[in-house]
């Protein structure tokens, strides 16, 4: 008989040539995430082994490694994975329901189905869990508080799971993250930031609804690992929170995700020939849109020719970068491909020939820093200032 981490056991047991048996069980929560790691051994008399785990019963983030050596020294070692199912809720953006499965066994096959009032509204049935683990997005519909989701595989294991009334969003005026669930339960709730490139992908909190089901939780303080400090007016702001159920299956609701950043005051200015005239004073601008680039077209007076222009592209956000290059007005580059990395300050100087009408073209440096909640940046254009010691006579 295989040996299986079965919900709501703690014993590992099962035949086996007589030898010795090591059993390394890990004691797994996945938010916050933390673990235990316990090693066990034992002999195997009469052809068969047993390990009783004190103080825990199998939950779904847990997972062990059993190591069974006979007599003659041989062995075999053994991965052993619970069921588990966790279960993505989103109200804002369907498309992205899904459930992911954990099975014992690889190879095992899956069927989901989605039920309201008595009636079957989706199914997705014979999916093949490969590695032990299977996903399926389960679009076809958002889902409503007492909905439920079968879970059957061929592998012995069944799960009937209750979407239970779970929301949860951002107060920013007092900087609190709040929301709902099942009265008198522990949630986690998280802290997250939508980006393309998660720096500091969530921030999670242990959080008790009361008698009413409401939770509410304040972020002041607090920082993520980078240093920054979490704010809920932060524009990629975006909370989650999970609820547990009694069969250690978690089922998590997103909240309002944040919508992207709007375009410039400076649109259309995508090409050379749509370029705006540097207004003289620093400009506020966007990559609002995959593809998005800014034209700005700068005026060298003769005056100027000869002297260092100086160009500063400054507060753009992590994992954000800009491109830069200058081109004479019959598009002659000048200067290419200047990469300027997030939260630092960035210049450069160039010295003008000729007096002219020139341009400046910047373009977002890489998939992460286009069309996100937090796609800007600032450009200053100003003669550099030399200054000289003044020598008295």
């Amino acid at each position: 008989m295989f040996p299986r981490l079965h919900d709501g056991s703690n014993q590992i047991s099962g035949p086996a040539p007589n030898g010795r048996a090591v059993l390394d069980f890990i004691n797994g929560v996945q938010r916050p995430p933390s673990f235990t790691d316990q090693c066990l051994g034992a002999s195997i008399v009469n052809n068969q082994y047993q390990f009783t785990i004190p103080g825990v019963t199998f939950q779904q983030y847990d997972k062990a490694a059993l190591t069974l050596v006979d007599e003659m020294g041989n062995e075999i070692v053994t991965r052993l994975y619970p069921f588990s199912i966790n279960l993505n809720v989103d109200p804002s953006s369907p498309e992205q329901n899904f459930v992911t499965i954990g099975t014992e066994f690889p190879d095992t096959q899956v069927d989901v189905t989605h039920e309201r009032g008595g009636q079957m509204i989706g199914s997705y049935l014979g999916l093949q869990a490969q590695s032990s683990h299977t996903g399926v997005r389960l679009s076809t519909t958002t889902f409503q508080a007492g909905d439920i989701v079968h879970i059957l595989t061929n592998d012995g294991n069944s799960a009937d799971l209750t979407i239970p009334d779970l929301s949860v969003w951002i107060n920013p005026a007092q900087n609190r993250i709040e929301g709902h669930g099942p009265p008198n339960t522990v949630l986690v709730a998280d802290f997250l930031q939508d980006r393309h490139y998660p720096a500091d992908s969530g921030y999670p909190y242990l959080v008790q609804t009361d008698s009413q089901g409401s939770f509410s939780v304040d972020v002041d303080n607090l920082f993520w690992a980078s240093c920054y400090p979490l704010s809920s007016s932060d524009p990629c702001a975006h909370v989650s929170v999970t609820y547990t159920d009694s069969n250690g299956f978690a089922i998590t609701a997103q909240g309002p995700h944040p919508a992207p950043i709007a375009a410039d005051d400076y649109e259309m200015d995508n090409t050379l020939q749509s370029a705006r005239l540097y207004s003289g004073t620093i400009e506020q601008h966007t990559f609002h849109a995959s593809g998005d680039q800014d034209w700005i077209s700068i005026s060298i007076m003769p005056k100027d020719v000869g002297r260092p222009l100086l160009f500063q592209i400054n507060n753009f956000e992590r994992g954000m970068n800009v491109t830069a290059a200058l081109f004479n007005a019959d598009g002659t580059k000048l200067f290419d491909n200047t990469d300027l990395w997030s939260k630092e300050i960035h210049s450069f100087a160039y010295q003008f020939s000729a007096p002219g009408i020139y341009f400046l073209q910047l373009t977002p440096g890489s998939l992460f820093s286009a069309g996100l909640c937090d796609s800007r940046y600032s450009i200053g254009i100003d003669l550099y200032q030399l200054y000289f010691p003044v020598v008295r006579r």
